[in-house]
């Protein structure tokens, strides 16, 4: 009857762990639920647009309590240079960092209240020089990719450990970067197709490709085994999703055609069945079910919104009710077993 004793401690062990381990993102670019929105807006642009001040900016998930965070253009260049053009945008809300890059060159971070902003890597100056980027959580390391050179690089989330990850990625405009850390996988949009690798940058492989529009945010299901990706050109804008084997491509939003729509982050809150993005020309963050459906506006009269990304709600260490009956289990089998021990004794 020990059989008993040994599998209950084990199972209560396990819960334990299971409770203390828990992360507080699923995956990256989604959250178990979200609680506001963080996004990159303004600087310098094409399309016959003014240029006007970046910035990165939060409110709640109705867009209420909109405020300014960073004024980037004096970190990206220098107090008197208010020119910059914010682009990727990723949060790590266990250290309570957010970090960006910027469309003239540099990988930059501050606090979730947006102060003690500074650049981490890079050089100002490159246009289209840093665009997709994402954090590990787990590690505090930051991966960004460029399109200048083009690159994927890693970086520790003090600015110290810069390393390249892939010297020569396939495209000259790729675009946006994720990461699985659970899986040892990271995703990027290059020209037309999605790409994976090994997080050390092995075994890189094509996703998907021949992608029409082509792909700009991408955003993470792991557990769903799902990639969902903004998609956007000239013609026309869209969100879309596939299979994390890059099987059953499908088209979840169409946005609308011409140069009046252009999607481009994208973020998953898991818990809602939520998906937000940003359109860059139409000045909106939307938001639509997994499914496509009850597409909503969140944000509007933006100026350039393109970067996005969500704050978790933050994770309690509370079992969930699958976890409570795993651990009355546990706690049966145990008993059962000082039982059984003791009538033997008893008996003998």
């Amino acid at each position: 009857m020990r059989i008993y004793i040994i599998l209950g401690v084990t199972l209560v062990f396990s819960s334990v762990l299971a409770l203390l381990v828990q992360p507080s993102r699923a995956a990256t670019h989604s959250v178990v639920k979200a609680s506001r929105i963080y996004f990159t807006t303004g600087g310098s642009s094409g399309f016959g647009r003014p240029s006007t001040p970046g910035k990165i900016e939060r409110a709640n998930l109705d867009c209420s309590a909109q405020e300014v965070l960073v004024l980037t253009g004096p970190v990206v260049n220098n107090p008197d240079d208010p020119d910059s053009r914010p682009a990727g945008l990723a949060l790590d809300f266990d250290a309570g960092l957010l970090f960006w890059t910027d469309f003239l060159g540099g990988l930059f971070s501050a606090n979730l209240d947006g102060s003690d902003p500074k650049k981490l890597a890079g050089t100002p100056g490159d246009e289209f020089a840093t665009q997709g980027v994402d954090v590990d959580e787990a590690t505090g390391r930051v991966t960004w990719l460029s399109d200048t050179i083009p690159q994927i690089q890693r970086i520790n989330g003090d600015g110290t450990g810069q390393m390249t990850i892939i010297d020569d990625v396939v495209d000259s405009f790729p675009s946006d970067l994720v990461i699985d850390p659970i899986g040892g996988k990271m995703y990027w949009a290059d020209g037309d197709m999605i790409m994976v690798a090994n997080l050390d940058g092995t075994d890189v492989q094509t996703l998907i490709d021949s992608l029409e529009p082509p792909p700009r945010g991408l955003a993470l299901d792991v557990r769903g085994g799902k990639i969902y990706f903004t998609a956007a050109d000239e013609a026309n804008a869209q969100v879309q999703r596939a299979n994390l084997d890059g099987t059953n491509v499908e088209l979840l939003v169409f946005l609308g055609e011409g140069l009046e729509f252009f999607s481009w982050g994208i973020g998953l809150d898991l818990a809602a069945d939520h998906i937000y993005w940003a359109d860059d020309r139409a000045g909106k963050i939307q938001r639509s079910n997994f499914d496509g459906s009850n597409v909503v506006d969140i944000c509007t009269g933006l100026d350039k919104p393109h970067g996005l990304a969500l704050e978790p709600v933050p994770q309690s260490k509370i079992p969930t009710l699958s976890e409570w009956g795993l651990i009355a289990m546990a706690g049966v089998l145990g008993i059962i077993g000082l039982l059984a021990i003791r009538r033997r004794k008893a008996t003998a």
